[in-house]
């Protein structure tokens, strides 16, 4: 579905703008000068596909504006993807149809509205045969994002290892939750809190089930449905993200209560079949915008991957009680 538009070359581009994403940073103001009148700006809104995956590919992308997701089919015939990167303004992507001329390996779909700047195949080309320096500067841009989606890669995939042996050993909701948190601690470089909150049908309220990491206080026993970070939780399913908590006025109901006193704030769902069956809460006690949105992916992840454990557990421990009232009856009798 595409519904771009387009804008002039030289629109709000500047060579300052450029120098803002880490591709560029190394290239002095008269190269970016040039690339400046070259970069084309473009705005897609949310639901767009910027390019598909398996078509031809011929521009690199800079994100300025909203988040676009990176997508690969898994199972084409069920139409299954699975997201691989939520990138954020100052990140670029599409970055090897500069390097070679093949199809593009996944989708990248606008999440919310966003603007890009993009830098066609041909520009950087030209770019590239005019100065060597140059080139050499713009390879060591790119290998360094490289470096880093790499390493996101691999700590994902050391993550879901580690959470499998969790799931095969744990033998109850509070154990499996424990583990869990203590698990997501080693996904971040510093110190955070985790809490683990479950929801409740007897009290309509979301119970505190496990916590990790320090400020444990910070974290009520009971969460009221009604609470508007919950309520925002459970109607969109999404994470979300507050750079600096204790003076982000989004939720001023959840603020009084959920992590006070703390700075960044990262909250996910867990999703079963009914609906949300609890959530998330990840925080740092002092360094405002520490979460990336490569955390974010790593979390949302974790919760699609451990969401239906908690429901199984549920129905193993509804089923046991109906066996003890089974027994107690027939005992009776």
């Amino acid at each position: 579905m595409k519904g771009k538009k387009r804008e002039a070359a030289s629109t709000g581009i500047t060579a300052g703008r450029l120098k803002q994403f880490s591709v560029f940073q190394q290239l002095d103001k008269a190269v970016l000068s040039q690339l400046a009148k070259t970069v084309v700006q473009e705005s897609y809104p949310a639901g767009d596909t910027i390019f598909a995956e398996g078509k031809w590919g011929d521009s690199l992308y800079l994100l300025v504006e909203g988040e676009v997701l990176i997508r690969k089919t898994v199972n084409k015939k069920q139409g299954i993807a699975k997201t691989l990167a939520l990138l954020t303004p100052g990140e670029f992507f599409g970055e090897m149809a500069l390097l070679e001329n093949t199809l593009r390996s996944a989708s990248a779909v606008a999440r919310r509205p966003v603007v890009l700047m993009r830098l066609p195949r041909q520009v950087f080309n030209r770019l590239l045969q005019k100065n060597t320096k140059v080139a050499l500067q713009l390879m060591q841009g790119l290998v360094k994002t490289f470096s880093g989606r790499l390493r996101q890669t691999t700590a994902e995939l050391v993550s879901i290892y580690e959470l499998g042996r969790v799931l095969a050993h744990a033998s109850d909701e509070k154990t499996l939750a424990s583990s869990l948190l203590f698990q997501m601690t080693q996904l971040f470089d510093e110190k955070v809190s985790v809490g683990f909150y479950r929801w409740n049908m007897f009290n309509m309220e979301y119970d505190l089930v496990s916590t990790e990491g320090p400020a444990p206080e910070s974290l009520p026993k009971n969460v009221p449905q009604r609470n508007d970070l919950s309520r925002w939780l459970e109607e969109t399913k999404d994470c979300f993200v507050a750079e600096d908590w204790n003076h982000d006025d989004r939720f001023p109901a959840a603020k009084g209560t959920l992590f006070v006193g703390g700075r960044s704030l990262l909250a996910a769902p867990l999703v079963g079949p009914s609906g949300m069956i609890g959530f998330l809460l990840v925080g740092h006690p002092t360094r405002t915008g520490y979460f990336t949105s490569g955390h974010q992916q790593l979390v949302m992840g974790m919760c699609h991957l451990i969401s239906p454990a908690f429901e199984n557990s549920a129905m193993r421990q509804e089923e046991a009680a109906r066996h003890r009232l089974s027994g107690l009856k027939q005992s009776m009798l």
